[in-house]
């Protein structure tokens, strides 16, 4: 998957930056998994260049 989001960002043209703010105990603590497992890639593959910060 890494492999396509790479070839999708290279033939972008323009690199688009993406900020989550993350609570790390949202859902019971579930949604720092989910969003690495869902939501990251496809924002990959949309072209975005992702950085996850997470809250105290």
């Amino acid at each position: 998957m890494r492999t396509i989001c790479n070839e999708v960002k290279n033939s972008s043209g323009s690199s688009k930056n993406v900020l989550v703010i993350l609570n790390p105990v949202a859902d019971k603590k579930n949604f720092e998994k989910m969003l690495r497992k869902f939501c990251e890639p496809v924002l990959h593959l949309s072209g975005f260049t992702v950085d996850i910060k997470k809250t105290k």
